[in-house]
């Protein structure tokens, strides 16, 4: 190995070590976030559900435009009577860490597919919710963006 080749690989250690030191650990299981989140749209209480949601979530739709989504949703499709989580993915990017939720939503009058993104910053320990999307036959509400 020469010169060149290790000074390479000792920066390329320091800078994926230092990425590591600045991570921090969850204080919170996603699963469990995204699961209280859906337990407060089952009751509906949206104004619980919309605590979860980023800043820059209600910077560009304000507060009450996502609390009358929510309920406006469930005027269209009735009360929600189940989720399932059919799948987790989680993606590490330059800023931390991104947990993003496809669920098959039940309601009393069909079915729903939706996405939950949650996203933890380098320098937190818990997560806020980035996007929330619902897909549905017969719902009228669109997702604000």
């Amino acid at each position: 190995m020469n010169f060149k080749q290790g000074f390479v690989g000792v920066v390329f250690s320091i800078i994926s070590l230092g990425l590591v030191a600045c991570e921090q650990p969850l204080k919170v299981d996603p699963q469990v976030v995204a699961g209280d989140f859906y337990a407060s749209l089952k009751n509906k209480n949206f104004e619980q559900a919309s605590e979860l949601f980023s800043a820059g979530m209600e910077k560009k739709v304000s507060h009450q435009a996502w609390i009358e989504f929510m309920a406006g949703v469930q005027t269209d499709l009735g009360n929600l009577t189940g989720v399932r989580f059919k799948n987790i993915e989680t993606n590490t990017v330059r800023t931390g860490r991104m947990f993003i939720f496809d669920v098959a939503a039940s309601y009393e009058n069909g079915n729903a597919a939706e996405t939950l993104s949650l996203f933890q910053s380098l320098s937190a320990t818990d997560l806020e919710a980035v996007a929330y999307e619902v897909k549905a036959n017969g719902l009228t509400v669109r997702s604000p963006r």
